[in-house]
């Protein structure tokens, strides 16, 4: 037989870890170690709510008084009587015992496992009268107020953006300790649960407050969408929209991003557009938000279905309103550089909500029309931008389309809807520009390149300079994916150089470029990963990655060469090439530089590139 002291230290790691607190008070209501223990064990077990039937078939209920008849069992019966009881008919006497190690009452926190089993108890349980009257009495009552309440909160989110020079400095403090900002309890809670109806228990009992932002400046709708849990994030914004506040002036952290920027980071098109409906049954139409980071950012990851319903909306996705918005941000005061008394529209102090990530802002003083565009009333100009951009953004649909999914569906959609053209550059016409396709070759998605190829000029230089003979400069795509050490590089390679005319090949100052940058990019990601990680088998897992990819990069350069290759492996350049690999001594690369043409390109095939998935963050190179 286990005597109590033999199993709180020996036995169960966590049956006795939060007794010692309460052992005084429990001792004096004249219950046995033996009861205590029982009681610690159910607590356990309603912690694991998968493990804890609603309604066990096979469960045993015991009668009132049968703990004053436990003394000091075995501790396999404590634990066999835990897990076979019916939890939802425990008697008022064993409930009372639990409910305090439950919550930790004068021991620690509670966690969102604590809250949920509360929860069950609360709509399952036969007691569920005593737990509601329990919870809202002390020592619940203050165990739940001194976890959710912290010393520091903002009403609302005027005031903590009149306070953000404290929060900055809270943040930064945390940041020099090398400590992530310190999240209140609320708002781990709402990060960690995923249950709305624990959620609406800490509502009712005014624990939480939707309105108000913690000590780092964030909302607890922040949590939610950080955590994603699309039903905790739909709750939320019911319960905001249901208190009549208006969600302009409701960003999810002080920086201002709006909330359906925010939710659209999330690149869930069900849950954008059930937030989009319930903002619209709100009062407030997509189109308040008409701001660029918003309709980029929807350009990434929405369908064709998805961008005609928007269009329907009156939200036109390929229309960036950076000409119908200010230069500068609300916040700016009219004595700032550029900006004139007459030219100033906004009442500083007042119209603080703009959007974080962009600087867009998103509320207006005067009235305006839905964002709707036909694209055929324009006069389209494909060497000049479009005369009704008058500021054109920096950054385009095209720029932003390349990382979504739905590939080409999504930019022919773009293609029949929009006034830029797919060439156009990040800066338009700037010489600092780059068009959507070079920026695709850095990238590490293949499945548009090729559209990118027949609606681009693959070949196009990387500036307009007309002093630049054809063609050193040009091809600046194809040398950006031959820098790139991605896993999807040498098929983005593959499909830029199906592109290129064979005379491109036919510049060996050129070739040697391509081939240089191929080994370039080898030379700087080893260093840096060995720069980063310790040597051993995670390290050399993504060395045999990267090589693999460097190989497949020359056997692609090595068929383009096919008609050139005798007089490419002639010529200076190429001897230049293998004498830098021999002195690095980059032997498997000699092999493929020497390999010319001595494999067939029909038996190759791009999907036998060995791809290395990782866990979290992949090496420096990726």
């Amino acid at each position: 037989m286990s005597s109590f002291w033999e199993f709180e230290t020996t036995d169960y790691n966590g049956a006795g870890s939060n007794i010692d607190a309460t052992m005084q008070t429990i001792s004096t209501d004249g219950h046995t170690a033996a009861a205590l223990i029982l009681a610690n064990l159910v607590a356990e077990r309603m912690r694991k709510p998968e493990t804890t039937p609603k309604r066990p078939t096979d469960s045993e209920s015991y009668e009132p008084g049968f703990l004053q008849e436990l003394n000091d069992p075995k501790l396999e019966t404590l634990r066999e009587m835990a897990w076979s009881m019916d939890l939802t008919n425990m008697p008022k006497e064993l409930l009372l015992l639990v409910l305090p190690l439950l919550l930790h009452v004068d021991t620690q926190s509670p966690t969102p496992e604590d809250i949920h089993a509360l929860h069950w108890l609360t709509s399952t349980s036969t007691g569920k009268g005593t737990v509601n009257r329990w919870i809202k009495k002390e020592p619940a009552k203050g165990t739940l107020e001194r976890a959710f309440q912290p010393s520091n909160n903002y009403q609302d989110f005027k005031e903590a953006y009149q306070s953000r020079a404290a929060i900055a400095r809270y943040n930064a403090r945390r940041s020099e300790l090398r400590y992530k900002p310190l999240d209140s309890y609320a708002y781990q809670f709402v990060q960690t649960c995923h249950c709305t109806e624990c959620l609406q228990i800490v509502l009712k009992l005014d624990l939480i407050d939707f309105r108000h932002y913690g000590q780092n400046g964030k909302n607890l709708l922040h949590a939610a969408i950080e955590a994603g849990h699309n039903r905790s994030i739909t709750f939320i914004l019911d319960t905001l929209m249901n208190l009549g506040l208006d969600p302009r002036h409701l960003p999810t952290s002080i920086d201002g991003m709006s909330i359906p920027h925010h939710v659209a980071l999330l690149h869930d098109q069900g849950l954008f557009k059930s937030v989009a409906i319930r903002l619209k049954q709100a009062g407030y139409a997509l189109s308040v938000w008409n701001d660029d980071g918003l309709k980029l950012e929807l350009c990434s990851f929405v369908d064709a279905e998805t961008a005609e319903w928007l269009l329907s909306e009156g939200f036109n996705i390929t229309k960036l309103p950076r000409n119908t918005l200010p230069p500068y941000l609300p916040s700016a005061e009219p004595s700032d550089e550029g900006i004139s008394n007459d030219d100033w529209n906004y009442v500083f102090g007042n119209d603080w909500n703009h959007d974080a990530e962009y600087g867009d802002p998103i509320i207006r003083t005067e009235p305006f029309e839905y964002d709707k565009f036909d694209p055929k009333s324009v006069q389209l100009d494909g060497t000049a931008v479009s005369p009704i951009e008058l500021r054109p953004t920096s950054r385009t649909i095209w720029h932003r389309a390349i990382e979504n999914p739905q590939g080409p569906e999504i930019l022919d959609w773009l293609l029949d809807h929009s006034y830029t053209q797919p060439s156009c550059k990040s800066d338009f016409d700037r010489d600092s520009g780059e068009t959507a396709l070079v920026l695709a070759a850095k990238g590490n998605e293949p499945g548009c390149i090729d559209w990118l190829c027949q609606n681009c000029d693959p070949m196009a230089a990387q500036s307009r300079d007309p002093t630049v003979e054809y063609p050193n400069t040009f091809a600046y795509a194809m040398k950006t994916a031959a820098h790139s050490v991605q896993p999807s590089c040498a098929a983005i390679l593959y499909a830029i150089s199906n592109y290129a005319p064979a005379e491109l090949f036919k510049d060996l100052m050129l070739v040697k470029q391509m081939y240089w940058l191929v080994v370039k990019a080898y030379r700087d990601a080893r260093l840096k990963l060995e720069a980063t990680m310790d040597s051993g088998a995670s390290r050399m897992k993504y060395l045999n990655l990267l090589r693999n990819i460097t190989r497949s990069k020359v056997k692609v350069l090595n068929t383009r060469l096919q008609v050139n290759w005798r007089r490419w492996g002639k010529s200076v350049h190429f001897k230049w090439i293998l004498q830098w690999c021999t002195l690095h001594n980059y032997t498997f690369l000699l092999r493929d530089l020497k390999s010319g043409i001595s494999f067939d390109l029909k038996a190759w095939d791009m999907d036998s590139i060995e791809y290395i998935e990782s866990d979290g963050e992949g090496p420096p190179y990726l």
